[in-house]
């Protein structure tokens, strides 16, 4: 492959275009990112609140015991008035490890196309992809610079960057949440009911509350029920509150 010039047209291997090899890694990396944040959402900001050293995940480093809720562990986001909820960019940081190491998986499927005359060079994805991932409101944005190189005889093309765009609406249920935390650390006996005029006003988006009163223990539910409109599993954000009084749903 040494010898072999560069080309600046896309190169077009017995119908097999460059483009059809950018879509398949963009979908490796959807795919992955997208079972990070259903993960992320459904423990609390978290893969694993516990740790995890195969995707870099520190976990919460909770001296106390978790929330147990519907067979997993929740972490407690709120003791008291002090605010433990995970900064969004560290949520940012766990997916992208998640991406790395989960994408790399289906990238090496790239050799299935080996067989038709084209051929490929690259270095392992999961080490040396820089993956980055932006929390927006209304969508999860996750990019990644990663060189792949597609060759036929003396023709070479080189992609470099790949990229994945999700309608999933993580930012607002971290941001409703937050609201919610902050609602709660300056109220005595909080009622989520009596604002839900303060979160989002989008009626697919409902915040449930379970409760253990003998404990003054709690699990915040935020779902967002917009992914039933494409047929896909409705997002939910969950986390433990702990020593404080909560009452209260925003249902519809």
């Amino acid at each position: 492959m040494k010898s072999a010039e560069v080309q600046t047209d896309e190169l077009q291997v017995s119908g097999i275009s460059d483009s059809h090899v950018r879509g398949f890694i963009d979908r490796c990396i959807h795919e992955s990112a997208k079972t990070a944040i259903y993960i992320t959402a459904a423990n609390g900001g978290y893969l694993d609140p516990s740790g995890s050293e195969a995707y870099g995940e520190e976990g919460d480093g909770a001296n106390f015991k978790h929330y147990y809720f519907e067979n997993s562990e929740l972490p407690f986001v709120m003791k008291g008035d002090t605010i433990l909820l995970r900064d969004k960019t560290e949520i940012e940081r766990v997916i992208s490890n998640y991406v790395s190491v989960e994408s790399d998986k289906c990238i090496n499927n790239l050799e299935a196309f080996s067989g038709q005359g084209i051929r490929f060079e690259f270095e392992n994805f999961s080490q040396n992809a820089v993956v980055h991932t932006m929390i927006n409101a209304e969508d999860v944005m996750v990019t990644a610079d990663w060189k792949v190189s597609i060759a036929e005889g003396n023709s070479i093309n080189t992609i470099e960057r790949f990229s994945s765009d999700l309608d999933l609406r993580l930012g607002i249920l971290y941001s409703t949440l937050e609201s919610i935390l902050t609602g709660i650390s300056s109220e005595n006996n909080y009622d989520i009911r009596e604002h839900c005029h303060e979160y989002s006003s989008d009626p697919l988006i409902n915040i449930y509350l379970e409760s253990n009163t003998y404990t003054y223990e709690y699990v915040i539910r935020i779902i967002d029920a917009g992914p039933l409109l494409r047929a896909d599993i409705p997002l939910k954000f969950k986390a433990a509150v702990k020593n404080m009084n909560l009452s209260g749903d925003c249902i519809g």
